[in-house]
């Protein structure tokens, strides 16, 4: 029998509030700021766009480990 993830099925409903860059030792970093519906205080999701070779590896490790 299929396990059934209703998690998975819903859309998030998510409003952005607002969005910015900004460069961090040269590396451009950029930040939302959104409201998920239920949640209580708004989320920040943050990305960096340039990662170093290093840390490339270290992720592709992780990945490997946890087959990703």
């Amino acid at each position: 029998m299929a396990e059934h993830n209703d998690s998975k099925d819903k859309a998030i409903e998510r409003k952005i509030i607002v969005q910015y860059e900004f460069k961090s030792n040269n590396i451009p970093i950029n930040v939302s700021v959104v409201k998920i519906k239920g949640e209580f205080v708004p989320i920040y999701e943050v990305s960096i766009s340039n990662i170093s070779k290093t840390t490339e590896f270290i992720l592709e490790k992780i990945r490997q480990e946890f087959h990703l």
